[in-house]
């Protein structure tokens, strides 16, 4: 058989040539553009951390010489949190540590991951080496504060909320938790006034109403002044069950029994938790009916078996009741789980920091 060979002209092999050439700018093109599009899915803040996590991810992977591996840990890490899940946010984050010691950005989300896993030790020393390099964050000092108020350190807490308030005279959560500080270690003029800012600044805010509230009945014992104040964060949040529990309490404390359960009926419809029905079998008790209080601490424990004052308190009532065998039983129990029940200190205050804002390309 004989063998045909094909032989091009020069013009066809110009044509080949300018064909290649076409078909390996195309291909250069569209990697370009998938890249591109990899790079704009791991850094745009309105995309899904599910998306953005695995486009960050491919970059890392990609051996680029031309992006900021530290950026990119970051950009994940961001993602990570807004997902929730703090331990591999707090790994990338220390991985843009790495590349970028005095990145302050990564430093404060780190903090943030910390706080958000109620580690406030690890948090504050985040928040300080951050401070470090932000010298002048109003957000970080508020949020080292926040963290030192979860571990009792109040006076350290005061100072830096103290200069948050400084560096941003406007900040009205630095104003709410400086009051909570100043209250824990007994200072409530301070703390008041701190309150009525926070107020002033943000009339709307409604954690600053509660905050004094609490101490208003609490420490001043001013019910009125209380109850005004609850009566505006009804106003500004008809869903606020706290707020209608709160209330129904002190209206309890004042003698205004029919509006107390009025208020605690509108608590559990809104959120029936351990502390609604707690507090609205206070009134029952007021009222003189010890079955309906007894049923609202059994539905208490219903929701949460570890809930200890709802076993003093139902103890407390079946001695009245003169059954001692199942009160003892209750008040043992309520030592138990006093003892053995682990709980996460109670977060202070507001967290600033959680907007996904920490890394963008440069």
């Amino acid at each position: 058989m004989a063998i045909r060979f094909r032989i091009f002209s020069p013009r066809g092999y110009l044509a080949v040539g300018a064909l290649t050439a076409l078909l390996a700018g195309t291909i250069q093109s569209l990697v370009l553009a998938e890249e591109d599009e990899t790079r704009q899915s791991c850094d745009s803040l309105r995309a899904d951390p599910d998306d953005r996590i695995p486009a960050c991810t491919r970059l890392l992977e990609s051996g680029r010489k031309d992006i900021d591996v530290g950026t990119i840990y970051g950009v994940r890490a961001n993602a990570w949190y807004l997902k929730g899940n703090f331990d591999n946010a707090i790994a990338d984050y220390r991985a843009a540590i790495n590349h970028n010691p005095k990145l302050g950005s990564a430093l404060q989300g780190l903090g943030n991951s910390y706080f958000r896993k109620a580690e406030f030790r690890s948090a504050i020393k985040s928040y300080s080496n951050a401070l470090a390099v932000e010298k002048k964050s109003a957000e970080l000092y508020n949020n080292r504060g926040l963290a030192q108020l979860n571990v009792g350190e109040f006076s350290s807490a005061v100072k830096d909320f103290g200069e948050a308030i400084k560096i941003n005279p406007r900040f009205s959560s630095a104003y709410n938790n400086r009051g909570i500080a100043y209250s824990k270690y007994k200072q409530f003029e301070p703390a008041i006034k701190d309150f009525t800012k926070a107020i002033e600044i943000d009339p709307r805010f409604v954690d600053a109403y509660m905050s004094r509230a609490e101490v208003l009945i609490v420490e001043k014992g001013d019910l009125d002044g209380g109850i005004r104040d609850f009566n505006k964060v009804v106003g500004l949040d008809a869903k606020n069950w706290k707020a209608y529990s709160a209330r129904g309490e002190a209206m309890r404390l004042k003698g205004n029994l029919d509006q107390a359960m009025a208020d605690h009926e509108e608590a559990i419809r809104l959120n029936p938790n351990p502390e609604s029905f707690g507090n609205r079998a206070l009134t029952w008790k007021a009222k003189g009916d010890l079955d309906r209080a007894i049923a609202d601490y059994d539905d208490a424990i219903l929701l949460n078996p570890n809930y200890a004052p709802a076993y003093a308190a139902r103890g407390a009532i079946l001695r009245l009741k003169g059954d001692l065998d199942r009160s003892l039983a209750d008040l043992d129990k309520d030592v138990m789980k006093a003892t053995d029940r682990h709980q996460l200190p109670f977060h202070y205050g507001s967290l600033p920091g959680d907007e996904d804002f920490f890394f963008r390309w440069k």
